[in-house]
């Protein structure tokens, strides 16, 4: 007996009905917020192009839900597409970063500034020079997360130093 509450000290699950306490009462908060919004939007009377009832919104769902799955697909397609190009991108720069020194005191102002801007803002611009294809998609992706793969690379151990070491 003495050895199974140990094993529930161990894991930290002193009381093993709170783990589904707490969800519970996570769906019932979630409920309660639905309730009061579509109470909230019957009540005051709020225009459906304002703030729609909840219930419009998951039966436009279900009706749509063909139309959805492919554009699901797609946007997450466009999106892993930008991620591993910012991947590409990010871990070559952070290379070459780390091999040369003065590309890199000359470099980082550079990569700072232009992570600096906020993107939404030129989005537009990658519509006008990309079109409404895909490019401009994958482009805007790439522009979100090519930085923070950046700095994950960078804050790396150097690889030229496990390759110097190693040949020499």
């Amino acid at each position: 007996m003495q050895k199974k509450h140990k094993q529930i000290y161990k894991n930290n699950e002193k009381f093993p009905h709170m783990a589904v306490y707490k969800k519970t009462t996570t769906l019932f908060i979630l409920v309660f917020l639905i309730l009061i919004w579509e109470l909230s939007v019957y009540s005051f009377n709020i225009p459906a192009y304002i703030l729609p009832y909840p219930t419009n919104i998951f039966k436009t769902t279900i009706q749509n839900i063909s139309l959805l799955t492919v554009n699901t697909k797609t946007t997450i397609f466009e999106a892993l597409l930008g991620l591993l190009f910012s991947a590409f991108i990010g871990v070559f720069t952070a290379l070459i970063f780390q091999c040369f020194p003065k590309i890199d005191h000359a470099g980082q102002p550079i990569v700072a500034g232009i992570q600096s801007f906020p993107k939404e803002a030129i989005a537009p611009l990658l519509i006008v020079w990309f079109g409404f294809g895909i490019s401009s998609k994958i482009i805007m992706a790439c522009a979100r997360s090519r930085c923070r793969c950046w700095i994950i690379s960078f804050n790396c151990p150097s690889p030229c130093s496990l390759i110097f070491s190693r040949s020499a």
